[in-house]
């Protein structure tokens, strides 16, 4: 459906500074989410969509999409119809899109934004419901220090975890009806190792290209993958280090009412 080099032109048509490349791993999250969608030419509400590659990159599949996000400046460059709005607080009518998709957004939302946003995503769709989210994450392992400010952070922004239990009753009057693990083998992070190097010792690693939420200092050099080196020798280690846990890094899920 799609490859790393298509995305990437959309994803540098969009915005040029700020990101990494996209790579098969990421591609895969995006063909997952789509495969869950209902056919073409469904209407799709694309919630947190961000420079709008996931939008586009549908609309040019044959669905109708809309984009919202709170920030209009992301969004200047998409070619899909977009609106500002916030996904607790949607402007549309009940059951006005066949599906609605939030991809790689619920893991962000503070505790009062994430609860309106459970029901009003579940009141404006009609047909299905497609989130994508980080699997079992550790949010400890995802965190660094600020060698600036002290502050302990996500390097993404993340605020809560999921794993197939919590997806099962995410979304009031829906039922779960698919469920898959998407992406690369990932090892079960041991708390051990991060109780010893970081509470103990206070070594958090440097996370190239990490902004501070609190004074804003970003950490020297380019930020990297979500999903480390795309390289075969790192992917073959991470196979082998993960073998006995059989997780990959995201969980893709599709509702129905």
């Amino acid at each position: 459906m799609a490859d790393p080099a298509e995305l990437d032109e959309l994803l540098t048509h969009h915005r040029q500074a700020g990101h990494e490349r996209l790579n098969a791993d990421d591609v895969a999250r995006f063909q997952s989410a789509a495969r869950l969608l209902p056919p073409v030419p469904a209407t799709v509400l694309d919630v947190g969509c961000g420079v709008g590659v996931l939008s586009d990159w549908l609309t040019g599949r044959g669905y109708a999409v809309t984009g919202v996000d709170t920030d209009e400046s992301l969004m200047e460059r998409m070619e899909a119809p977009h609106r500002v709005a916030s996904i607790d607080a949607l402007p549309f009518e009940d059951r006005s899109f066949d599906a609605v998709v939030a991809s790689e957004v619920l893991e962000h939302l503070p505790v009062e934004v994430f609860e309106r946003s459970r029901g009003e995503m579940a009141r404006v769709a009609r047909a299905a419901i497609v989130v994508t989210v980080p699997n079992a994450e550790s949010l400890e392992s995802a965190s660094t220090r600020c060698p600036a400010c002290g502050c302990t952070y996500s390097i993404h922004g993340h605020v809560r975890r999921f794993d197939e239990a919590i997806l099962r009753d995410l979304l009031p009057g829906w039922r779960l009806a698919e469920l898959e693990q998407v992406g690369p083998w990932k090892a079960r992070h041991r708390s051990l190792e991060w109780v010893v190097r970081r509470r103990l010792l206070g070594r958090w690693p440097a996370q190239a290209g990490a902004i501070c939420p609190q004074c804003q200092y970003r950490q020297p050099g380019a930020a990297s993958s979500v999903t480390g080196g795309g390289g075969t020798l790192s992917r073959a280690a991470r196979l082998v280090a993960s073998a006995p846990w059989r997780e990959r890094w995201w969980l893709s899920a599709r509702y129905e009412r």
